[in-house]
């Protein structure tokens, strides 16, 4: 027997994937002799395994406004809108800063990560589907909404970690919302799968009849072995294969049924230090756990309290959330959200910040100087020291003025999902007065296709510059690829 290829990805313990050609058990033949298992040569700034052309076309955040074309645009603003992104910088290994290789993130929670996507023609933005618009089809469609963890007790206060268990105490698991949404196998086929994994390689799991994960089902019955630490607990939906393996379950968008908690086993007899967050990380609410007991983040007078390792006991620390930030639950966090960070003229731009004086949230748009003479004037807003929305005055840049429209936003940092803003934005535009097209918010599909219905004149002109921009098209080549002599 000879296999093809076998990959190693390991996120947060790996800087890449390390994928391998034949090896033992393999006796050489055909497909080593051709090198088959050579890596295709790529301009990859950062290592990641992924295209730097690539990671600019399916790079999605709340920030970003230009796209290649209007489908790419579709995807973003449904994966934002459904609080997810894929932040992709080629100059960056893990450009959310997550510690997880941007080769090895899975955005659209579809169980193909990036790189996996890019190799096999994959979105990468948009679940079960590949570049050519073909639906990923699957036998399993079913879903569950969440699912309870009961027999330990409840870590308050934060939300990285929700339970705590000691040995002889069970891990008992129920799954909310389950049902069958389509496909052709039957509830007696599916398997409700769990795993619980922790340090040093702890894998332990469980299957479950569909119909018993309704109620209660105990997946871990804790003894005296298992070290202090945080274990992930993962439950998924399944159709086991005939010799081992099997199909996972996707929901209606084709985003696999999977869903991953974490718990804190807390085993006064194995010795040591636990810090969940890694140190004194104000950022990141989490439990320290030493042989006193389990200390958790906490906030007092606007100071995140925070517990980390030192010299094998838990010690703690202090820092006020001070410049727009906020303690909540165990961390500091901002209470001011600005989608345009840099105040750009050419970024439809809002800020949103919590008055603490009233307890509501406030925001502002970025918008035109009200004087129609005036219109290379915008105000911009963004997050002031304070922690409120401040206002700065800029003017356009030549050849551009300022526009106001109606836009739908997605800041899932924010909580904004599809919300309609008046929001201003320094651009080049064609027509006169109310009926003006802002070309900067047209794909370049849409830029050629207006090219081709405008007649002669400087708009043409204009559109056919933004062509050229966009597209890297040379001005003095525009005129073949739109067929003119």
């Amino acid at each position: 027997m000879e296999y093809t290829k076998i990959c190693f990805d390991i996120p947060k313990e790996a800087k890449k994937i390390v994928c391998f050609p034949p090896g033992g058990g393999s006796e050489g033949g055909l497909l080593e002799e051709m090198n088959l298992f050579e890596e295709d040569v790529i301009d990859d700034r950062d290592n990641d395994r992924l295209p730097d052309t690539w990671e600019e076309r399916f790079n999605c955040d709340a920030t970003r406004t230009a796209f290649i074309n209007s489908e790419d645009e579709k995807n973003c603003k449904e994966l934002l809108g459904n609080n997810g992104e894929n932040k992709l910088n080629p100059d960056n290994i893990d450009s959310d800063g997550d510690r997880v290789n941007d080769g090895s993130e899975d955005p659209d929670k579809d169980g193909y990560n990036n790189y996996q996507e890019y190799i096999e023609n994959g979105h990468p933005n948009k679940a079960s589907v590949t570049l050519d618009g073909t639906n990923v089809q699957t036998n399993c469609y079913a879903e569950f909404s969440d699912f309870s963890i009961k027999g330990g007790s409840q870590i308050t206060g934060i939300e990285s970690v929700g339970m705590k268990f000691v040995p002889g105490e069970k891990v008992i698991l129920q799954l909310n919302g389950l049902q069958i949404t389509g496909g052709s196998v039957k509830e007696d086929e599916i398997l409700v799968r769990t795993e619980v994994s922790g340090p040093r390689l702890f894998s332990l799991l469980d299957d479950t009849t569909f119909n018993d994960g309704r109620s209660d089902f105990v997946v871990w019955n804790i003894d005296n072995s298992p070290s202090t630490a945080v274990y992930d607990v993962k439950v998924q939906l399944m159709v086991p294969g005939k010799f081992g393996g099997g199909e996972l379950c996707r929901d209606k968008q084709g985003v696999i049924a999977e869903k991953t908690k974490k718990i804190l086993v807390y085993n006064s007899n194995k010795g040591g230090c636990l810090d969940s967050d890694e140190g004194a990380n104000y950022d990141v609410d989490g439990v320290c756990v030493d042989s006193n007991g389990v200390n958790v983040d906490k906030c007092e007078n606007n100071q995140a309290v925070d517990y980390f390792c030192k010299n094998g006991k838990c010690e703690m620390g202090t820092k006020t959330c001070g410049d727009g930030n906020s303690c909540n639950k165990g961390k500091c966090t901002s209470v001011c959200f600005d989608n345009d960070k840099n105040n750009d003229i050419g970024t439809y731009g809002i800020c949103k910040y919590l008055d603490l004086k009233t307890n509501t949230w406030k925001i502002s748009g970025d918008e035109c100087s009200p004087n129609i003479e005036s219109n290379g004037i915008i105000f911009e807003f963004k997050c002031g020291n304070s922690g409120v929305c401040e206002q700065e005055i800029k003017s356009c840049a030549s050849e551009t003025l300022c526009k106001e429209k109606t836009i739908k936003i997605n800041f899932p940092q924010a909580s904004i999902s599809n919300k309609r803003f008046d929001v201003g934005i320094c651009a080049k535009t064609i027509g006169a007065n109310n009926e003006f097209t802002i070309l900067s918010d047209l794909s370049v599909d849409q830029l050629i296709t207006l090219y081709d219905e405008l007649p002669e004149g400087e708009d043409k002109e204009r559109v056919a510059e933004q062509i050229s921009i966009r597209s890297g098209t040379p001005e003095d080549l525009l005129a073949n690829l739109f067929g003119q002599t």
